[in-house]
């Protein structure tokens, strides 16, 4: 379901960039679907290659869900599109539907009207937009890289997800070439310790789930639910 979002979210943003395209066209750029779609057959791989290399079955969601929400996250990131990947949501998809299928029952001289409607309609969003984006590029790089200081720090209290959102929200800054070094420096190390973090607890998942039964029973004092019979 999360990949044909995906999808979905396509077609979402092409038709945000030409509103006066076919709203129902399938021939768009589809950069969210096919990111999430190789990272879901990486993470079936993955699963099946740790099922092989342990000899024990493996919960397939353990991996699927933060290969498939990582690598939207990270294709959002990279295109400066993180705004409208949190905020997109489906009603609007459901009202252009609505309005397709009633221009097709409408004279050609008020499709056009609506047509010139909706391009002002959206211009308006852009310009709202663009003025919102725009409130991180008027912080000085000095409230910028103590944002970025501050948010690092956080992460350090068992918080692994702030250093991914400190790594996106600050990358497209940081790539400018009067960057301070120190704001690169610390949203690269959240990039670190988030990445690290993650093959930490993956890993250490994957070995309680295979060695719990051979371990002393007092390692099921940590565990959630303990299969019957096991």
């Amino acid at each position: 379901i999360f990949v044909a979002l995906t999808l979905r979210y396509d077609r979402h943003m092409s038709w945000k960039r030409n509103p006066v395209g076919e709203f129902r066209s399938t021939d768009f750029p589809k950069p969210y679907f096919t990111a999430c779609f190789i990272a879901y057959i990486l993470g079936l791989v993955t699963t099946t290659a740790v099922m092989h290399i342990f000899n024990a079955a493996q919960p397939a969601l353990l991996y699927l869900s933060p290969a498939c929400i990582l690598s939207v996250l990270i294709t959002a990131a990279i295109r400066g599109e993180l705004k409208e990947l949190f905020l997109y949501t489906v009603e609007d998809e459901k009202k252009k539907e609505k309005e397709d299928e009633k221009k097709k029952k409408r004279p050609e001289s008020q499709i056009i009207e609506q047509i010139v409607e909706q391009e002002v309609i959206e211009e308006k969003k852009v310009q709202v937009e663009e003025i919102e984006l725009e409130e991180l590029d008027k912080m000085s790089f000095e409230e910028q890289v103590s944002i970025s200081k501050k948010m690092f720090y956080g992460g350090l209290a068992f918080l692994p997800f702030l250093w991914l959102v400190n790594f996106m929200y600050f990358y497209k800054t940081s790539q400018s070439p009067n960057a301070p070094r120190e704001l690169k420096k610390y949203i690269y190390l959240s990039l670190t310790g988030c990445i690290t973090w993650f093959i930490l607890l993956t890993t250490w998942y994957a070995i309680f789930v295979n060695k719990r039964v051979a371990w002393s029973t007092d390692v099921d004092g940590i565990t959630v639910v303990i299969p019957k019979g096991v």
